[in-house]
């Protein structure tokens, strides 16, 4: 019934952020049980069962090996409330978890815009009603994967369960409860949306964070922000880095050139290269005996941080023991576990001078461009958030009421922001020069983006 949508000025105000966004990822906060629940939540795509609220056993979405992952790491990130004599977020279907509902806020974002049979343009009659077109959608906007987050039993949790800032990003912290768990959760959904990879050590020497919150990123800034010196001469040298906003790491390497050999247009130090950038790039440069870029050896297959395999334990009752692979070491930290990939690189062939870029490269996630058996019709994963890790022909893009365009591109290797290897004099220091944000020295010699005709 088109005159039972869009009733209220909260449904607006949602359709009206959609409208204006390209959101990959979301969750609605609700209570009356404890649950992570994904697509679908609806009576079309219950396999039996009584419709209303009645659970039963689902298909599959399309983007269900993407939404099983996350929703894993929101629940072990999340954490045992053992205050409630709870256990972690159990995870499934809004079907099979909870209940379908017809219309629900989380498989609308999810389907609106390529699930269009079953949407209708809304003609609600209350405060003044609400244009039409309002509800009719491109293919881009609702491709947003949504979780259903049914944070405690009791609509209103007892005060003692509610939680404090103690130990807040610690799953097992002193003071967990529904608040802690919940922002910890969100704080996973934030760091999921878009991969990164981060170079974190250089020789045994840890670089420091160029990102400074709030701070512009100009072209090529990395060659002041993240730099170390090294003498002419050194042979092998040990880089660390890792990958985060990810579950998986298929491939990651290490790719070493000088700047100067490095095309402007696609390694600017800001924004990712498309596939056809690099493949243009590396089509026109030597594969000879003396490539002007080289490739570490790949590792993998991997864990990120957030690999379901690391888990979450509580160091007072559970083994400290944490799984090894060839490919990555592993450390430890007040919260949680973290991959850490190690290789050398051969600097011996640089000269005084030289300035090096290297790029720390991940490629992640690519088993969820699969599908599982129990979909219903032959459609490929359909959200953003997958397809712009897994295609790199995926483009969508929407214009908004302001003449804004939101743009998800799709690419397959993530690339880090560059450290900058400085050769110096053979018995020169090798020691961090990094200035972690622009000052009047160096600030107008890297002007943004736009000056570059970028």
């Amino acid at each position: 019934d088109p005159t039972m949508c869009m009733r209220t000025v909260a449904a607006r105000t949602v359709n009206e952020l959609f409208r204006q966004h390209l959101f990959q990822m979301a969750s609605t906060f609700h209570g009356g049980m404890e649950a992570v629940a994904y697509e679908w939540g609806a009576p079309s795509f219950q396999l039996s069962g009584k419709f209303p609220q009645s659970s039963a056993e689902s298909y599959a979405a399309p983007d269900s090996i993407s939404q099983k992952q996350i929703s894993r790491i929101y629940s072990s990130f999340g954490g045992k409330l053992e205050k409630n004599g709870g256990d972690m977020y159990p995870i499934g279907t809004m079907n099979e978890l909870v209940y379908p509902v017809a219309g629900g806020m989380e498989d609308w974002s999810y389907a609106a815009s390529w699930d269009t049979d079953r949407v209708v343009q809304c003609t609600p009659s209350t405060y003044g009603g609400y244009p039409a077109e309002k509800t009719s959608y491109g293919s881009s906007s609702l491709r947003t994967f949504n979780a259903l987050v049914e944070t405690s039993n009791e609509k209103t949790p007892y005060e003692e369960d509610v939680g404090t800032d103690e130990d807040l990003l610690t799953p097992w912290g002193a003071g967990n409860g529904h608040i802690p768990r919940n922002i910890r959760l969100s704080l996973a959904l934030i760091d999921l949306v878009e991969p990164y990879v981060q170079i974190l050590d250089a020789a045994g020497r840890e670089i420091r964070d160029d990102v400074v919150p709030l701070s512009p990123r100009h072209y090529r800034s990395a060659m002041k922000t993240k730099v170390m010196t090294v003498p002419e001469g050194t042979g092998n040298t040990t880089i660390g880095w890792t990958v985060g906003g990810a579950i998986s790491v298929d491939s990651t390497a290490l790719m070493v050139g000088k700047w100067e050999d490095l095309d402007g247009t696609v390694f600017d130090g800001v924004s990712q290269p498309t596939k056809q950038q690099l493949d243009d790039y590396f089509a026109s440069v030597s594969h000879g005996n003396d490539p002007i870029v080289s490739f570490s050896e790949a590792q993998g297959p991997g864990p990120t941080r957030w690999n379901e395999r690391l888990g979450y334990y509580d160091p007072v009752t559970t083994s400290h023991t944490i799984p090894t692979t060839s490919a990555s070491s592993y450390r430890e930290d007040a919260s949680l576990a973290e991959a850490v990939y190690r290789t050398q690189i051969d600097l011996s062939n640089f000269v005084e001078g030289d300035r090096i870029a290297v790029h720390a490269i991940a490629r992640v996630d690519q088993s969820w461009a699969g599908r599982e058996d129990n979909v219903l019709g032959s459609l490929r994963p359909q959200t953003n958030v997958v397809n712009a890790r897994t295609d790199p022909d995926w483009r969508q893009e929407e214009v908004t009421d302001e003449g804004i365009h939101k743009v998800v591109q799709g690419r397959l290797d993530w690339f880090s922001i560059p450290l900058t290897i400085e050769v110096v004099a053979p018995r020169g220091p090798m020691l961090e020069t990094s200035v972690r944000s622009p000052n009047e020295e160096w600030a107008a010699d890297f002007v943004p983006l736009s000056s570059h005709g970028l």
